[in-house]
């Protein structure tokens, strides 16, 4: 899956390549963009776009977020947004840590990213 860049409000609005699917804020704003606004992903790869199913109040510690595509993640943070059935890139990094396995993530919501471990 080819991942490229568009200029938006916050420069993290993405292009899946493969889906044709575009993610970007409403407001079609642009701003420049620096290495430092990508630095949270770098690493990680884009797995699905998809939108949160109904209302979105931010990201609170173990709040769960479902999405359209049956994904179901909780928040590892705090940050407080409002928004209805908001786009939603899901990034995914695999890693080995003790000799186990893991897989951490990152959803790109509206124009926050959020870090979350997936539950389902």
């Amino acid at each position: 899956m080819k991942v490229a860049i568009v200029v938006s409000a916050t420069c993290l609005s993405l292009v899946l390549g493969s889906s044709g699917s575009r993610v970007a804020p409403a407001s079609g704003r642009t701003a420049a963009c620096d290495a430092s606004d990508m630095s949270q992903i770098v690493g990680y790869t884009a797995i699905t776009s998809t939108n949160v199913v109904g209302d979105f109040e931010g990201a609170d510690y173990d709040k769960p977020v479902k999405l359209d595509n049956g994904m179901i993640f909780e928040f590892t943070e705090y940050n407080y947004s409002y928004s209805y059935r908001p786009d939603v890139i899901v990034f995914a990094r695999a890693a080995t840590f003790q000799g186990r396995s893991v897989t951490m993530y990152k959803l790109l919501i509206e124009d926050e990213l959020y870090d979350a471990r997936r539950v389902r």
